[in-house]
């Protein structure tokens, strides 16, 4: 049955060979989901994909499929899309890449470490949309203990800005996608924690004694599942761990749990719950560098 068929068969009626339309675009779906699978299986297990998606076959998949509804191939979909506690996001740049490949507009007139404005416009209509992002904003949205704002201001309001716009020009060409990364990044000014030095390897293999709870970032001790059985995390890997999260503007609880948990792909109510392993994946994830801005390769 071609799509053609399914489309104009609104009353879901069987057809000659007893199938509906629903019925029919779900088993199409379906083979869409075992490809995506397929391809997910071998993607995941190699240096190509973000450590987010490393050895996670099933949210790779995912990643793909949702990737598909916007139009990016499978390698676009899994460096563009993001799971951060359960809620999806993709990178400012390629929701206004998604959103221009449907002929919808967005760009930016005026920008500057003080100020930015970005603008569009949806396809066929006049009518112009328009969001400015300046200093008195950014402190009114508590945003400036942001470690990207505070590294390169004009870069992280472009951002806002752009994915801002974007939902307001085309949210129906997002297919669901409600905030860009940049934007789950953000978090409430901290106050300021104390230093905390760097730990070895050395030091992560020999410390197992228990670490003083951190009441900033730490839930009780009882929180942990009743299940675990895996070995826990380490005085030292927790150490490191908050040490890393301070460090990258992530020190405050709330930010840094739902760090963690798009890290180890669940949710946790304290790091105390984490397993060595998963605390090893989150340190890699802090420790890994920044990716380059594609705009200034040349």
């Amino acid at each position: 049955m071609t799509e053609v068929a399914i489309r104009s068969n609104g009353n879901n009626v069987a057809t000659v060979d007893g199938t509906t339309p629903t019925m029919a675009s779900l088993a199409e779906w379906a083979g869409e989901v075992r490809a995506a699978a397929q391809i997910a299986e071998g993607l995941c297990r190699t240096s190509f994909v973000p450590k987010h998606f490393f050895d996670k076959p099933a949210e790779t998949a995912a990643a793909i499929l949702t990737g598909y509804e916007l139009g990016l191939s499978p390698m676009a979909a899994v460096r563009s899309i993001f799971i951060i506690s359960g809620t999806p996001g993709m990178y400012a740049k390629s929701m206004v890449a998604v959103v221009q490949s449907r002929g919808h507009e967005v760009w930016i007139p005026e920008q500057s470490d003080e100020r930015v404005v970005v603008r569009g416009r949806r396809k066929g209509s006049q009518h112009v949309f328009e969001t400015v992002w300046d200093r008195t904003r950014v402190v009114k949205a508590k945003l400036t203990g942001n470690a990207k704002y505070q590294e390169n201001p004009q870069q992280m309001m472009v951002a806002r800005g752009q994915a801002e716009i974007c939902r307001q020009v085309a949210a129906d060409a997002l297919h669901g996608i409600p905030y860009a990364v940049e934007e789950l990044d953000d978090f409430p000014d901290a106050s300021p924690a104390p230093a905390v030095g760097r730990v070895t390897a050395t030091e992560i293999l020999n410390m197992p004694a228990a670490a003083e709870p951190n009441p900033e970032t730490e839930a009780p001790a009882d929180s942990a599942p009743a299940d675990y059985v895996e070995p826990g995390i380490t005085a030292a890997q927790q150490k490191k761990m908050h040490a890393l999260l301070n460090e990258t503007g992530r020190g405050d609880r709330e930010v840094g749990l739902v760090y963690i948990a798009g890290v180890i792909g669940r949710e946790i109510e304290s790091t105390k719950e984490l397993t060595k392993r998963e605390a090893m994946r989150v340190i890699d994830a802090l420790e890994a560098p920044a990716e380059p801005d594609l705009d200034d390769v040349s």
